[in-house]
């Protein structure tokens, strides 16, 4: 029996929920069964799925951007294929290969996570935009009163001047410029103990929002 044909048969046998199934037939599909499928199942070491791992790290996949697969996707193929062979253990081969296989450690995956990920500017429109759509219910009056966009400008200050969230918080209206499109960040809000409270900052700082951003 070849690899990809065992990986079908202890799929359709296998009992998870509907989206962890599909997460694995895509694994099995993409990343599995075009590089090692049609190798005979007894003959699948722990070589073969090292290099597996090393090829789908390297190698740009057109699923992924034109990017190879990351090290937490890649230790999701490593599962799926433990498991996999794990249930041909004893009947059809002696012991499980990817016991003795190298995938990505936890520490390899820690490393490419973003502690602090980023909003792309795509992403940032397409997220004030829609921050700023009254929610249409029976009470809404557009949103000119309602709460349903007491959040937007607070979002949109956060997003398009850049300022920090103490700074954005501790704004005050006498201190914008309305003549000059500025904002002068005078004060901030900072966390004491259980608390918060208003501080003036030790540094002066004006912020202009860029010519490209218009106020919803």
């Amino acid at each position: 029996m070849k690899l990809g044909d065992w990986l079908d048969k202890w799929l359709s046998n296998h009992r998870k929920e509907g989206t962890t199934m599909a997460g694995y037939e895509t694994r099995v599909r993409l990343h599995i069964k075009p590089h090692i499928g049609g190798v005979k199942l007894c003959e699948v070491t722990d070589d073969t799925l090292d290099d597996l791992y090393r090829l789908l790290e390297t190698t740009p996949c057109p699923t992924n951007k034109g990017k190879p697969l990351g090290a937490k996707s890649v230790r999701h193929v490593h599962n799926i294929l433990s498991g996999a062979l794990g249930a041909a253990v004893p009947k059809l081969i002696p012991v499980n290969p990817a016991a003795t296989a190298h995938p990505p450690t936890a520490r390899q995956i820690r490393a490419q996570e973003s502690r602090y990920p980023t909003l792309d500017d795509g992403q940032t429109t397409r997220f004030l935009g829609t921050v700023w759509e009254p929610c249409g219910n029976r009470a809404c009056d557009g949103g000119l009163t309602h709460h349903c966009l007491r959040d937007a400008p607070l979002w949109t200050v956060y997003a398009a001047p850049g300022v920090r969230r103490s700074e954005a918080l501790g704004m005050k209206w006498s201190l914008i410029n309305w003549d000059a499109g500025s904002i002068e960040l005078g004060w901030g809000v900072v966390e004491e103990g259980n608390t918060y409270r208003l501080r003036k900052l030790t540094r002066t700082a004006t912020t202009t929002p860029s010519s490209t951003w218009t106020s919803p």
